[in-house]
């Protein structure tokens, strides 16, 4: 109950009058029914005792079913338009929540996977909200007033009907733990599969897997996926099904059970045949009610049950504790710095990064570079605030760095990606709030109209041929991403890899070019190719985690170390 509490402040808030006419328009259904059960008593006593107020109780209750079957259309539009609500509000609230959420929790796959509960879940979330109401406001309120007239006509009938329910409380609560171990069993199945299908059609993966020949192989990971899933839904349905088959028994025992009471009151006389016709309609109508709240309404709320607590268990986790976030600058120059910083990916067996400690200031550019593997790229994020380290600190200007706040870098990903949207929006994403003219001046650079030219739409061109937009080329994709990065105008630069889809004829031009344009800001340039480090002030040779070297090119070359090896064996590329 207390998520459906959440849910309501949430629609009150969204949707004040359409929350609030729910429950009045049950309560009116609530009184339609009751008045239908008695009109059919009155009627049924009309036509045996042939009174004069027949024709008068007809046409009640003709008006009394058109106005139920009115109340249900309009219930169920404000439902939909409530559930719609619920939803957006709903998924608002839960991209907030992960848009916080430190980086690293996305290594992690245990949080990965209840990202991903959480998301499923987010449609059940009015469907539980409007179950909910449905039974407190009208099906519990109308079974509370039929107990009430059941205890008024003979107690009896009111055990009866009692005792017809407590096998279905019993399955409720089987049915619940089930359904919860059985999502816990499947959520990391549910999201294996959904990546091989992905890698079956999706459009990011679909040319490759079709060139290797893989189709297969992910169609038997899909197959044995849904095989695990389908094994752990049987399991919890067999267990469900035998309750089923009890319920069903109970029901009908206690429908024969009502009416062997009846007949007993009637040879007592202590009912008439208006009453008579009257418990056997609410009867029915009861059983119905009953039926449809346990196997429809309640079984619904309880399978929604479980997607809710899921998404409120991640909007309700608080999040790591940040220090105080302080913008501090000095008035000489911005430093970054780590300091005896080691990093180790969650799950993982030993630190990617160990006892690693430098200084970039503003102006400076640095190359790290080093064998693949060596920590390189985890490095470049540690520095940015994407991790925290497991040891050391992060600082800027002599301060302690918020956790994944810090937004004085400007990163380029080596693993970037271009979105479904046009070329200029590409670029924009890079700081939504610097104002046009910076865009424009972005878009205007040699590089980018080269790029725009070529374009049937030019800057607006989509690109995505899935929307009808253009593929780039590799090349063009990083220069579109490292004129991102430009929008930003930080006073530090990361790049990892920049260059590694553009020509080597271009290459060279295009580091000296952007390196130049960045002098006012650091630049840490991570790469594997050593000719390009030559370009910077100063390089960090990384080796299974550790700094081994640190000086320019000159002074590296004079040591008998991991860089002159490193450098000669790619000179020999291009002798």
């Amino acid at each position: 109950m207390r998520y459906f509490g959440r849910m309501m402040k949430l629609s009150l808030r969204d949707q004040t009058g359409v929350t609030l006419l729910i429950p009045a328009l049950n309560i009116v259904q609530v009184l339609l029914e009751l008045g239908y059960t008695m009109l059919f008593g009155a009627v049924t006593n009309d036509v045996v005792g042939g009174q004069g107020n027949l024709y008068v109780h007809l046409a009640l209750l003709v008006l009394v079913l058109i106005g139920r079957d009115l109340g249900n259309g309009l219930s169920n539009y404000y439902f939909d338009k409530q559930n719609m609500g619920v939803t957006r509000s709903v998924s608002h609230a839960l991209f907030e929540k992960i848009q916080g959420y430190p980086l690293l929790y996305f290594e992690d796959p245990k949080r990965r996977d209840r990202i991903n509960s959480a998301q499923t879940g987010i449609e059940a979330c009015g469907a539980y909200l409007m179950t909910l109401e449905v039974i407190l406001s009208f099906q519990g309120l109308y079974l509370l007033s039929m107990s009430a007239y059941f205890m008024a006509v003979d107690p009896l009938l009111f055990v009866v009907i009692l005792g017809a329910l407590l096998p279905e409380l019993f399955r409720f609560r089987v049915k619940n733990r089930s359904q919860e171990q059985m999502e816990q069993n499947i959520v990391t199945q549910r999201r294996r599969l959904d990546h091989d299908e992905q890698a079956i059609y999706a459009q990011k993966f679909a040319k490759e897997t079709r060139v290797l020949e893989a189709v297969s192989f992910f169609e038997a990971r899909c197959q044995a996926a849904l095989s695990h899933i389908k094994q752990e839904r049987r399991q919890a349905l067999h267990k469900d099904t035998k309750w089923s088959i009890l319920v069903q028994c109970s029901y009908l025992l206690g429908f024969i059970a009502i009416i062997g009471v009846v007949i007993f009151l009637v040879m007592q006389g202590r009912i008439g045949v208006g009453e008579i016709s009257m418990v056997m309609v609410a009867t029915t109508t009861i059983y119905s009610t009953l039926r449809e709240m346990f196997e429809g309404h309640l079984l619904q709320a309880d399978s929604s049950r479980y997607a809710v607590k899921l998404v409120f268990e991640v909007l309700e986790e608080p999040l790591p504790a940040d220090d105080e976030e302080e913008n501090v600058k000095t008035e000489t120059e911005n430093v970054l710095e780590l300091r005896h910083v080691s990093f180790r990916y969650p799950e993982g067996t030993e630190d990617v990064l160990k006892e690693i400690s430098l200084r970039i200031r503003q102006g400076e550019t640095i190359a790290l570079v080093g064998e693949n593997g060596s920590g390189k790229t985890t490095l470049g994020k540690v520095l940015a605030g994407f991790y925290p380290p497991e040891q050391g600190d992060v600082l800027w200007n002599g301060k302690q760095c918020a956790e994944g706040h810090l937004q004085s870098c400007s990163y380029v990903f080596q693993d970037y990606n271009m979105y479904a949207v046009s070329l200029a929006e590409n670029i924009r994403i890079g700081d939504l709030t610097t104002p046009k003219a910076r865009e424009r001046a972005v878009l205007d650079t040699p590089e980018m109209r080269e790029i725009c030219t070529g374009l049937p739409q030019g800057e607006n061109t989509i690109i995505s041929k899935e929307f009808g937009g253009v593929e780039l080329s590799g090349g063009q994709e990083q220069r579109v991403a490292i004129a991102r990065s430009d929008m930003k105008q930080a006073p530090f630069y990361i790049f990892d890899e920049p260059t590694a889809a553009i020509d080597p004829m271009r290459e060279m031009d295009l580091m000296k070019q952007m390196l130049g344009k960045k002098r006012q800001a650091g630049v840490l340039l991570i790469t594997h190719r050593i000719g390009i480090a030559t370009l910077v002030d100063q390089i960090l040779v990384l080796k299974e985690g550790r700094i081994v070297q640190r000086g320019s090119h000159q002074e590296l070359m004079r040591e008998e170390g991991e860089y002159k090896r490193l450098f000669e064996a790619q000179s020999q590329w291009y002798q």
